[in-house]
């Protein structure tokens, strides 16, 4: 009973109170006892994966916006003394649109960047 108890948690959301490598060490003893089959195993794998990809995606961006913001400061502040002005203003202004875009889609709670982290 207490190991159903404790593949539920694994295998729902309740996993990212603990941290990554111990959710995958207690995924591969469960799989050697033959408590969960290799679908579920392959399933929580694949959320760890895509979860470290939007993670990664969510630093990008953050990067980006950063980028962007100083590509239109630069421009505002050039805008009467070179004719590139215009272009790093709107190089800029897409370049943080599309990053804010990236940034809203791929958040991750607080709970889920401890997980990926430990």
């Amino acid at each position: 009973m207490e190991e159903q108890i404790e593949i539920t948690k694994l295998l729902t959301h309740e996993r990212f109170q603990y941290g990554r490598l111990t959710v995958k060490e207690k995924l591969i003893q469960l799989k050697e006892k033959g408590l969960i089959d290799d679908l579920q195993f392959n399933k929580i794998q694949d959320e760890d994966i895509l979860l470290k990809v939007k993670y990664t995606t969510y630093k990008k961006c953050v990067k980006q916006i950063v980028i962007a913001l100083v590509l239109t400061i630069i421009g505002f502040v050039l805008v009467n003394a070179s004719p590139l002005s215009g272009i790093l203003i709107i190089i800029g202004f897409i370049l943080a649109i599309s990053s804010f875009f990236g940034i809203t889609s791929n958040r991750l709670t607080k709970i889920q960047k401890v997980y990926l982290k430990n």
